[in-house]
């Protein structure tokens, strides 16, 4: 205050006083001002960086760096998701989640006929190791290849269209509808009764949506008309086709369907390059801003992103990396042994929760967590990414099924 009043003296003095002294009088007085008006705000304001739901938008080239600074940050302060959050930032997040367990007697039984609607399917009918000779998708034929070549190293079960493991948990998101056969199918077919699932995403969606279908025709005795109206599928792989979800796919969608979202390995590192993460914040924090006509935000589930299993580092679909498989799901498999050249797990996953769990959301849309049980399945993919029909994606329906007849 004293070199406030000093400085106030200088400018009303006399004409005696210089102007170069009059004109730094006056600079300094500003400087002072403004500095005062800072420091006032500072203490008023909350730094942006010390709030929890602050979402990261910069990119790292240094993936390590990333996922830890998340793993050591706050994500929501809504309590259902904490669990969510808590088994992504754990190494061997399929422990935490819950179990695969050998009950052969509590797995679908398939007929000769199921398995044919599965093997419309171009990518993972591993049971049929001769589907190559029956058609000329180069799909069936690049996996005839790698079995030729040693690349593939799945469970026995799995390869005789027997998978015996079953998912359980004692938590509610990664809790599934049991398989009891008749008590089954009448639970399903009264929960899916005048009602569509619709469903976004890349190949690997494509895949569930096949098996979705073929369930609904040979377990619940669904007609075809039936089963196509009920499964609908709308390919995009990175929200370039998200403008025409609302305005195309779901224009006669009614308030009792429900919509499942996944954007993953398509919007990746090795996809979209070092900015990945930041266009990939940009992607989730949009899907709030759009218009889901008569669907309702509870009917509407962002699916996370199941890892790769492809050996990190080792390479991708082209090379050997697949042989990341055993002959069991793998209980303790860890986050960073997977992911091949484009390794975003678990990164990307809670980029996700720490965006549409926030408890600043706009929307109250429901996550389906099916990756951290998929982390424990590396002896189910054939290729790293897409699994072999039929296998773990009909626990992805069970879990679906739980969720909405729990809704």
């Amino acid at each position: 205050m004293t070199s406030f009043l000093f400085l106030r003296s200088l400018l009303l003095r006399n004409n005696t006083t210089t102007w170069i002294v009059r004109v730094f009088a006056v600079l300094t007085m500003l400087t002072m001002y403004y500095s005062c008006l800072f420091s006032f705000l500072q203490t008023i304001i909350v730094p942006v960086s010390q709030s929890p739901t602050t979402l990261i938008i910069k990119d790292s080239s240094d993936l390590a760096t990333e996922t830890n600074h998340l793993a050591t940050s706050t994500t929501t302060a809504l309590p259902e998701y904490d669990l969510l959050w808590r088994v992504h930032s754990t190494p061997e997040a399929a422990a935490v989640a819950g179990r695969w367990v050998n009950r052969p007697n509590q797995a679908l039984q398939y007929s000769a006929e199921h398995l044919q609607c599965l093997d419309l399917e171009r990518q993972g009918n591993c049971h049929d190791p001769d589907a190559w000779k029956y058609s000329n998708d180069k799909a069936k034929q690049s996996r005839h290849r790698a079995i030729l070549k040693q690349a593939v190293a799945n469970s026995p079960g799995i390869l005789n269209a027997s998978d015996p493991w079953v998912w359980e948990s004692d938590s509610f998101p990664y809790q599934v509808l049991p398989y009891h056969v008749e008590e089954y199918k009448q639970r399903v077919r009264r929960l899916l009764h005048n009602r569509t699932i619709y469903l976004v995403g890349d190949s690997v969606t494509r895949q569930w949506a096949q098996v979705l279908r073929c369930e609904l025709l040979h377990i619940l005795d669904f007609t075809q008309e039936q089963a196509e109206r009920t499964i609908q599928r709308m390919a995009d792989f990175c929200g370039e086709e998200l403008r025409e979800v609302p305005t195309t796919f779901l224009q006669n969608a009614q308030p009792q369907d429900y919509l499942i979202i996944n954007y993953g390995h398509h919007c990746g590192r090795g996809v979209k390059g070092p900015e990945w993460s930041t266009n990939y914040t940009k992607l989730m924090s949009h899907l709030q801003d759009i218009s889901y006509g008569l669907l309702p935000d509870t009917h509407i589930f962002v699916r996370t992103t199941e890892p790769r299993h492809f050996l990190r580092g080792a390479g991708d679909w082209n090379t050997n990396s697949s042989q990341a498989g055993g002959s069991q799901p793998n209980m303790h498999a860890k986050w960073s042994l997977y992911g091949g050249n484009s390794p975003e797990q678990p990164m990307q996953n809670k980029l996700l929760l720490r965006i549409l769990a926030s408890e600043k959301r706009r929307r109250n849309f429901q996550i389906l967590d099916t990756a951290p049980l998929m982390l424990a399945r590396a002896d189910a993919s054939f290729d790293g990414t897409h699994f072999c029909l039929p296998g773990p994606h009909q626990l992805w329906s069970q879990m679906l099924y739980h969720r909405i007849e729990q809704e």
